[in-house]
């Protein structure tokens, strides 16, 4: 590329988003515009760069070697742009704060604590946005995400707040003498909370109990954790569980919980742009959201073997 040739912005932010959801029709419906808007932008950026960024797949695409050199730049440049941006902004909204999680964790935490929260600050305005899908910063409508993953949020400043595994669970009626073996566990229904989550730990457990392929297909998949909860509690089958979740159901006697493999790749984290510390309102959040869940993580430390 000629030094000299102005930096096509525009293409540079299309690819940026078509590269971080993996396809053009993602972007454009990010972006507002058409699938075919979106691959010509990239082709104009392909042209002007002499190189191939994307291998076109029939429902997806992936960056090639080249695209794959060029991302980290071009993320290192919007997050740049975007902090600089805020940080000259006369209005900080330091009574704002905008706070994205997943809908089981908003139900059964965050929510029933939020008010202690308020009396703390009651002149700071919450919005609560509990959704699945992975939250965009640059959009400047989030302030901190609460996020149950592995940590790995690119140049996003992570907290870790809580060791939190995956246990398997059922009510006592279900399993003889509280063991849980692959003979017990390959009668049983499974009844699951449809997340990548839950299906990830789900191979970590099937693997260990030897679970047979026609269990694991014919599991009934729910998107809303509480469905789930409630069939596991009436002894309808199976599930996996976040600890937090069911503890009070163990410590109670109305649940039981595998205790010889537990799947432990995934915590909570509180996720957010570094700028964002310059708002009073996170800061405020962040400081008393550490304590409250180190006190959940107290409650279910006796039952993690």
């Amino acid at each position: 590329m000629n030094p000299n040739y102005p930096i096509p912005l525009n293409s540079v932010r299309y690819f940026y988003q078509a590269a971080k959801l993996g396809s053009f029709k993602k972007a454009a419906e990010k972006l507002f515009v058409t699938e075919a808007a979106v691959s010509q932008q990239i082709r104009n950026l392909e042209s002007v760069l002499g190189v191939q960024l994307f291998v076109r797949g029939h429902q997806k695409v992936a960056l090639t070697q080249k695209g794959e050199e060029l991302l980290p730049y071009v993320n290192t440049a919007f997050e740049a742009l975007s902090q600089g941006i805020n940080s000259i902004s006369d209005d900080k909204n330091d009574d704002q704060l905008v706070i994205s999680t997943t809908p089981s964790f908003a139900s059964n935490w965050l929510i029933s604590k939020l008010n202690e929260f308020r009396k703390l600050y009651p002149d700071i305005k919450i919005r609560l946005d509990a959704t699945s899908e992975l939250c965009d910063f640059e959009a400047g409508n989030i302030d901190v995400a609460i996020r149950y993953g592995k940590g790995n949020y690119g140049s996003l400043s992570t907290d870790l707040l809580m060791f939190d595994p995956y246990v398997l669970t059922c009510h006592p009626d279900l399993i003889e003498n509280n063991k849980f073996t692959s003979s017990s566990l390959n009668k049983l229904p499974f009844i699951l909370e449809d997340t990548s989550e839950c299906a990830n730990a789900l191979k970590g457990f099937a693997s260990h109990y030897q679970l047979k392929d026609e269990v694991l297909n014919d599991a009934i998949k729910l998107n809303d954790t509480s469905f789930a909860l409630s069939s596991i509690l009436a002894r309808q089958g199976v599930s996996l569980f976040r600890l937090s979740m069911i503890a009070k159901y163990i410590y109670e006697g109305q649940l039981i919980y595998c205790i010889d493999f537990i799947y432990d790749d995934y915590n909570f984290y509180a996720v957010y742009q570094p700028m964002s510390l310059n708002k009073r309102s996170v800061n405020n959040f962040l400081n008393w959201l550490k304590p409250e869940m180190a006190k959940t993580a107290e409650y279910i430390k006796p039952l993690i073997k």
